[in-house]
């Protein structure tokens, strides 16, 4: 057996990682997270490969002057669970912008969309549940923003996919209320109607017949 090695693969003794010095003042948050989260996976590289490890190192400076779009200074909540029955803790964004103003920085979403403990491209198969999946925060701008964590379980891959938008359609408009407008119009709110079908003449049910006996 024959193993040939790939002459392009850097070796991982001579990769030459660089300092990234970013100064945070100013910045809106969802969108330096992007920034960040690329020069950390080296995807700036010119010789970027998604299988190795070329990341480089960042320093934030003035993290407590970081900005954020629309009322989400307001809204914007963070949450954890200390491992006890009922004890879910909540703590506003200018409470954590005060007190640990890297955790801010830190907790960014990076875009990553879990279900059921697997990343959502390896559970579904089929490249129209993966869009449909990714339509929502697409749509809301929110692609690179937000992680998702999904439990779901039942019917098709078809059905869970329509699902799963529609909840994360919902939970969007929880995070940012000005994103129903947008939602609402590409129809992500709603789901189909389950109308119950009626009973027919002469029959006990809608699809209940009478039972054939010889007695």
């Amino acid at each position: 057996m024959e193993v040939k090695l790939d002459e392009n693969r850097e070796n991982k003794k001579n990769i030459d990682r660089n300092w990234y010095l970013i100064d945070a003042e100013g910045k809106i948050l969802g969108r330096m997270a992007t920034e960040i989260a690329t020069i950390l996976r080296g995807k700036n590289r010119a010789n970027f490969d998604k299988s190795q490890d070329l990341g480089n190192y960042i320093i934030v400076i003035n993290a407590e002057k970081i900005k954020l779009t629309g009322e989400k200074e307001k809204q914007k909540l963070y949450r954890y669970h200390t491992g006890y029955p009922g004890s879910l803790k909540e703590i506003t964004y200018k409470e954590m912008i005060q007190k640990k103003p890297e955790l801010v920085i830190e907790n960014a979403g990076k875009g990553n969309i879990i279900i059921n403990n697997r990343p959502y491209k390896e559970y579904f198969t089929n490249q129209v549940n993966i869009l449909e999946v990714e339509e929502p925060l697409r749509v809301g701008q929110k692609f690179d923003e937000l992680d998702v964590n999904v439990q779901v379980s039942g019917g098709g891959a078809t059905g869970q996919s329509g699902a799963i938008k529609h909840g994360i359609a919902r939970a969007l408009v929880e995070y940012e209320h000005s994103l129903r407008t947008i939602l609402k119009k590409e129809k992500m709110l709603k789901r189909d109607a389950r109308m119950k079908e009626r009973k027919k003449y002469g029959q006990r049910g809608a699809r209940a017949r009478y039972q054939f006996s010889k007695r």
